[in-house]
């Protein structure tokens, strides 16, 4: 068990505990799994959100004790998956939005989620970060910065690889709870899903005051989603789309506005 107060964290509301918290999860990941434990407190997100991997359990101390507190326009976790893991080569033009085209084989499909790598990559793209596509179609496709959310322009053409991860499975958050900066402050969701299936699930958590949707999934199956409370979000509380199948939603007080 990881305790991120031992590993530096300050859980009060205004330091940006983002970095150790990752640190702990890509750790805990590496050995092959294990648990990072978030005691009381309110842990600012401010850089960046969490990133979920396989085989890792996020948890609190009770959805009202344990709080994550994104700032405006981050996405407090990532769980950005694909259908299958690989690694290609792209070229992207400066346009509203970017175009991106892949140097072999296929565009990644919609809702697939994918990082850059490469020193030229295009201007307002970083490496390592979370993107999900939202449009796709051939060798092109064009990249957002959550599930369901607008596609992204570039200030500049470049070039790079495009990473697709691997299906994540036996990845769990239970007992936190996420309080976004408020439902008029962007649009970015409390939890942006892509490709999740066996093993993976959300339990007793809060969710609310996010910009856009609670909790956005695309082409995730097999999923536990119990005892969740979200509410009061900009956009939908729960929003399932794209495949979406055989999860277990037992035991949830409110689900908000969903689409599904």
């Amino acid at each position: 068990v990881l305790n991120v107060k031992g590993l530096g964290a300050a859980g009060n509301g205004v330091t940006d505990d983002s970095a150790i918290i990752n640190n702990a999860i890509t750790t805990a990941h590496a050995a092959g799994g294990g648990v990072v434990m978030m005691p009381p407190g309110a842990y600012a997100l401010i850089a960046s959100g969490l990133i979920m991997k396989s085989s890792v359990t996020i948890r609190g101390a009770g959805a009202l004790k344990s709080t994550l507190r994104p700032a405006s326009g981050v996405v407090a976790i990532h769980a950005p998956g694909g259908q299958a893991a690989g690694t290609v080569s792209f070229t992207a033009t400066n346009a509203t939005p970017a175009v991106f085209t892949v140097g072999s084989g296929s565009a990644p499909g919609i809702g697939v989620a994918v990082t850059l790598t490469g020193g030229s990559l295009p201007g307002g793209f970083a490496a390592g970060v979370p993107y999900y596509v939202a449009a796709s179609s051939g060798t092109a496709f064009q990249l957002a910065a959550w599930a369901f959310g607008a596609a992204l322009a570039s200030s500049s053409s470049g070039s790079g690889n495009v990473v697709q991860a691997g299906q994540i499975t036996q990845a769990v958050c239970e007992d936190f709870g996420i309080v976004g900066p408020g439902q008029g402050a962007g649009s970015a969701p409390g939890m942006s899903m892509s490709w999740l299936t066996t093993g993976t699930r959300f339990h007793r958590m809060y969710i609310t005051t996010c910009g856009g949707d609670g909790m956005a999934a695309v082409n995730s199956y097999i999923v536990s989603a119990r005892d969740l409370f979200i509410s009061y979000n900009g956009g939908h509380g729960l929003n399932g789309q794209l495949n979406i199948n055989s999860w277990d939603m037992s035991g949830n007080s409110s689900l908000g506005n969903t689409g599904w």
